[in-house]
């Protein structure tokens, strides 16, 4: 007999189950029915709790079709009773599952028709910013890892090698052999000019010496003459060596500084990318795109 009784059981827990789940699931239908009921009656205040059951904490409607039609009557019962905030707010619900629907003036009021119309009007200015925004966000991170890819290509004027001071160097990143030039010719050329301007100063062009400042006036022309030819000669060998390290570009990744820059100066299209950098203030420094073979660039020139 247990045995038999056990399948008794078992089928009547299975019947029992079926009953539940059919009863569960024509509930909700049943609640939106008497919803409809009651705003067909205009009974907005007894419809907005049945609606609000079927609708949170969370949905309880399966169909798309159904979850539209109960936000839009939950929003218009808002409306209808004073409360335009929550109705806006079902609207968006309804226009997020189906941004396609419109209110039926034959059957909701000229004031919902209205109010639904202006809602669905800024839900879709809104998408389309969005989608927008979208796009920019992406194109632009289309350029940047384009840049990212690049490099600046530097270049280097040739006749700033025959500047004096160190230019030469200082053009090509040699920042010790720069200073090493611009002391060793600022100190001397300093000395050369103070020296010269004193015998310019004491004895004039013709340059009479009175006979008991002979020794002074020859020991001031030595300096002077050792100081101008050390400048010289500094000058000489400055120019030699910035001739001999000389290159007249350097290619290299673009820096942090750069690419954010590039970034915020460009022209970005909702169809494409296009980089086009701001012209500096001082017009000196110039980025235009380069091709290469086997790949693209840009060159950064700079005009003393």
């Amino acid at each position: 007999m247990r045995p038999r009784l056990s399948l008794l059981a078992l089928a009547a827990g299975v019947a029992v189950t079926l009953v539940l789940g059919a009863t569960a699931t024509a509930a909700p239908a049943e609640e939106l029915e008497r919803a409809r009921d009651a705003f067909r009656q205009r009974d907005y205040s007894g419809a907005i709790p049945l609606l609000n059951y079927l609708l949170y904490p969370s949905p309880r409607l399966a169909d798309p079709a159904d979850l539209v039609e109960a936000h839009i009557l939950l929003g218009v019962c808002h409306l209808e009773v004073g409360d335009g905030r929550e109705a806006k707010r079902e609207f968006e619900s309804a226009l997020f599952i189906d941004d396609t629907v419109t209110l039926d003036p034959l059957i909701f009021s000229d004031k919902a028709v209205e109010a639904f119309a202006e809602t669905k009007e800024k839900f879709e200015d809104d998408a389309r910013k969005d989608e927008q925004i979208r796009l920019l966000a992406q194109q632009r991170d289309l350029l940047r890892r384009a840049l990212e890819r690049s490099f600046v290509e530097e270049q280097r004027p040739f006749y700033v090698n025959f500047v004096p001071f160190g230019a030469g160097q200082f053009q090509m990143g040699r920042r010790r052999w720069g200073m090493v030039f611009a002391l060793s010719q600022g100190i001397t050329g300093a000395v050369w000019v103070a020296s010269s301007a004193y015998l310019l100063n004491r004895y004039g062009y013709r340059g009479r010496v009175p006979r008991e400042e002979v020794g002074t006036a020859r020991t001031v022309q030595g300096i002077e003459l050792i100081s101008g030819s050390a400048c010289l000669l500094s000058m000489i060998a400055g120019i030699a060596q910035a001739l001999w390290i000389y290159e007249p570009a350097e290619r290299r990744p673009l820096s942090d500084e750069e690419l954010q820059k590039l970034l915020d100066d460009s022209n970005l299209g909702a169809a494409g990318a296009a980089l086009a950098p701001k012209p500096p203030d001082d017009g000196s420094l110039s980025i235009a795109p380069s091709l290469y073979p086997g790949g693209a660039g840009l060159t950064l020139s700079w005009e003393y």
